[in-house]
């Protein structure tokens, strides 16, 4: 294995899913092809960032937390710019090796204090996510996501719910025209 001992979410989740591709990717140093970068996701994930940072800066609830009837805040934390950074992101050491991933958001509860872990999704099926299909491999994949971000920031002393979100932007494929907007 290399000397630093680092393993990020996505090396753990690659060890879930490959033991085989873990072992040839961290020991041996082949890696896997990269993947099509997802360009539209990222987009949408650093514009909903952006949106709940605005009720963050302002301590209140984002407006879909009133409709869901979630009594939640965007967390304000000194650190949740070092979380969200890919290389950087919140760290555990644990048996030796260096556990990291990067979180998209957490939202906080003001009665109990409790942390919930957050994921920001976007796609564009006819009908909105209303639930996971535990039995999609990519389902199952972000709930050990959601997982891996709640024990890393547990093994840091936070106070962890153990219910997480993921928040949903779905993209309008069935309109008239585009006319270059995409509606959510």
């Amino acid at each position: 294995m290399n000397n630093k001992k680092e393993l990020s979410r996505t090396k753990v989740d690659l060890f879930c899913n490959c033991p085989r591709c873990f072992y040839l990717d961290v020991v041996e140093g082949i890696r896997r092809p990269s993947g099509y970068p997802f360009t539209l996701n990222s987009a949408v994930d650093k514009l909903t960032k952006h949106e709940f940072d605005h009720y963050r800066a302002k301590g209140k609830p984002h407006p879909s937390f009133i409709k869901e009837n979630l009594d939640l805040v965007p967390l304000q934390h000194e650190n949740i710019e070092l979380w969200r950074n890919n290389r950087k992101g919140v760290r555990v050491n644990y048996k030796g090796y260096l556990f990291y991933g990067a979180v998209d958001d957490i939202w906080v509860s003001p009665k109990t204090g409790r942390w919930h872990i957050v994921d920001y999704k976007a796609t564009a099926k006819k009908d909105p996510v209303k639930e996971l299909d535990m039995e999609a491999a990519h389902h199952k994949a972000y709930t050990r996501q959601l997982s891996f971000y709640n024990w890393l920031l547990s093994m840091n002393g936070y106070p962890m719910d153990e219910v997480g979100y993921f928040y949903y932007s779905t993209g309008n494929n069935q309109a008239e025209t585009f006319a270059n907007t995409l509606s959510f």
